[in-house]
């Protein structure tokens, strides 16, 4: 079968997603994909869906021939690409070290099956893990069927909000500032284990020719984004000395390609720690469900891109001049969407302007 994408197609894709994360290009990212192309080809058996929670019963190779259709009957245009990213929930890389998944039909929760003093905690990857063994055998899967022609999914990257689900919350609230040394440690000992498990994953698909996350962002080597949900609910004292840490050497170890998931206004008063960041390359803001007036975060956007840090926008094409008007410059701007074929000569005149 004919791969979606050629070599040409790929080059074009790295030039300009390397010169994005590198600010040198002036004009946004748009990954658009239109859906509904194709309508004749040929639909395999059963839910099709790129969210593995519905399709746990299937083998791997079943779910590497659904994803091949969904990215068949998908037409990509400006910087879209194919790709595929393994949606198991978030930050389901913790369940590698035994946390239960709890799946909703909003999001995916995890706990231990007992909570343990934080100086018991030693972790390690699980035996009983659900989601690895999974993942292994998707990635053998998918590998087999893609080789070099799609943009794989990232493996997942550790995060603070791993130490969180394994302490009640009264241990973890408690344990800053009873066992602040503990803290440090349980943390030493997650990045201890979770760099050489990447490179374990990415083993299994080091021939794609680039790599892909949340967000659908591409860079040409596996990479992953960042966050903290919990640092809502600390102070910048606690965030300078237990979370800026982590997120330091997480970033570090993937420093030209990364960003700050910055999840709600509880997180904006460790701001300029985090875009203090050296190597910190890209900001995703997401406000309150209830808050989405693009206009009263002009503010946030604008200190993003004053900082020299790429954007992630989630304002839809909708407010993208808007945007532009507050932060007054079209650099470093990404935006991601998926619409119905119909609406293709709609969209691709919008944002002609831009490209």
């Amino acid at each position: 079968m004919k791969p979606l994408f050629d070599k040409s197609d790929w080059n074009r894709i790295t030039n300009d997603y390397c010169a994005w994360w590198e600010r040198r290009i002036d004009r946004p990212l748009f990954n658009l994909s239109f859906y509904g192309c194709e309508p004749d080809m040929k639909r395999p058996a059963g839910m099709i869906t790129e969210n593995l929670h519905e399709m746990a019963g299937d083998p791997p190779e079943m779910v590497a021939e659904k994803y091949d259709y969904i990215m068949r009957t998908r037409r990509y245009a400006a910087d879209g690409y194919p790709g595929y990213w393994f949606n198991l929930g978030p930050i389901f890389g913790v369940e590698f070290y035994g946390a239960r998944a709890f799946v909703t039909p909003d999001t995916t929760w995890y706990k231990p099956d007992i909570f343990e003093p934080i100086e018991r905690l030693c972790p390690a990857i699980s035996a009983d893990s659900v989601f690895l063994p999974r993942i292994r055998e998707l990635y053998r899967a998918f590998n087999e069927r893609f080789g070099g022609s799609v943009a794989a999914s990232s493996p997942p990257r550790f995060c603070f909000d791993y130490l969180c689900s394994f302490l009640s919350s009264s241990d973890m609230a408690y344990a800053l500032y009873d066992s602040p040394q503990e803290v440090k440690r349980c943390l030493r000992e997650f990045m201890d284990v979770d760099i050489p498990l990447r490179e374990e994953l990415y083993g299994y698909i080091k021939d794609a020719p680039g790599f892909t996350t949340w967000g659908g962002i591409f860079a040409p080597e596996a990479w992953d984004s960042t966050q903290c949900d919990y640092s809502a609910l600390i102070s910048p004292e606690h965030f300078r000395e237990f979370v800026l840490p982590v997120l330091e050497r997480s970033i570090n170890h993937s420093p030209r390609y990364n960003y700050y998931h910055l999840d709600g206004p509880g997180e904006l008063c460790h701001l300029d720690m985090i875009l203090g960041i050296e190597n910190l390359k890209c900001m995703q803001w997401v406000p309150s469900p209830n808050d989405r007036d693009q206009c009263k975060w002009g503010w946030l956007f604008r200190e993003i891109a004053d900082a020299g840090k790429n954007i992630w926008f989630c304002g839809g094409l909708d407010n993208l001049d808007l945007l532009i008007d507050q932060i007054g410059t079209t650099k470093g701007l990404y935006l991601t969407a998926s619409y119905h074929i119909s609406e293709y000569d709609n969209v691709m005149r919008r944002i002609e302007k831009y490209i």
